[in-house]
């Protein structure tokens, strides 16, 4: 047979107030009656809630104007990371840098599925083929630190706003 004598907190608590000589009532009733005259007890005058602000938060997001998008980025599995260092097979899996539009930015940069598009900022660019996927407008996602699109090093930022442009064919030719 298995006899327990564990006592609940409220019961410990009263015993300890008890002991100490400072009455304590912890049963369900006093609290119960506690907690109905807080709720009806309004508070007092210098206790009030502060009125809301005037002015209208600001915005969450930036707007990015034409020419402009708003950078999402996150890391592919595998990437330019430390753990494929020394091993340039499974290295080798990786998928090559790309970034990703909706078909109306592509529309608005003049940019077709497969074209390079440059996304850059005052730090510096980034030259990748351009993918067109269902995003949202003037969003551009780029992998985060891939062979040849190191987003944080290369642009300076995570995110934000940056430049968007598609690369002329003439430009493309000279690159290679």
């Amino acid at each position: 047979i298995l006899v327990t004598t564990a006592l609940s907190d409220a019961r410990v608590l009263t015993a300890l107030a008890a002991r100490l000589g400072v009455p304590v009532d912890l049963s369900l009733s006093a609290i119960h009656a506690v907690l109905g005259e807080a709720l009806t007890s309004k508070a007092p005058p210098d206790k009030q809630q502060p009125a809301p602000p005037a002015a209208a938060p600001p915005a969450l997001h930036p707007k990015p104007a034409a020419g402009q998008a708003l950078l999402a980025t996150w890391h592919l599995h595998l990437d330019a990371g430390r753990l494929q260092a020394g091993e340039p097979h499974m290295a080798a899996t990786a998928k090559a840098p790309y970034a990703v539009v909706s078909s109306s930015t592509a529309f608005e940069i003049d940019a077709a599925p497969g074209s390079q598009v440059r996304v850059s900022t005052g730090a510096g660019a980034i030259t990748v083929p351009l993918r067109i996927e269902d995003i949202p407008d003037r969003v551009v996602w780029l992998p985060t630190n891939s062979p040849g699109c190191q987003v944080r090093a290369t642009l300076g930022v995570s995110d934000g706003i940056v430049q968007i442009e598609a690369v002329a064919q003439a430009e493309e030719e000279a690159g290679r």
